[in-house]
């Protein structure tokens, strides 16, 4: 997953904690996902639309909307 916060920086957390993003290199994870994304026709739009489009066949992921309080 991609995303952008407020100020237009990578925000997506990995866990934290003990956890790093060692397995992405250690295990290959980004060259098996681009290699079987190759073929892959991303979206990104409004859900319905997207939805929409999709066919039998089709993945389609939506990212959940979510409630955090800003201090």
């Amino acid at each position: 997953m991609y995303r952008l916060n407020r100020e237009g920086e990578f925000n997506v957390p990995f866990g934290g904690g003990e956890r790093t993003t060692a397995p992405l290199w250690q295990c290959d994870l980004l060259t098996s996902s681009a290699r079987a994304l190759r073929e892959a026709k991303l979206l990104a739009g409004d859900f319905e639309r997207v939805l929409s489009e999709a066919k039998k066949g089709d993945l389609v992921y939506c990212d959940p909307t979510y409630t955090v309080a800003h201090t």
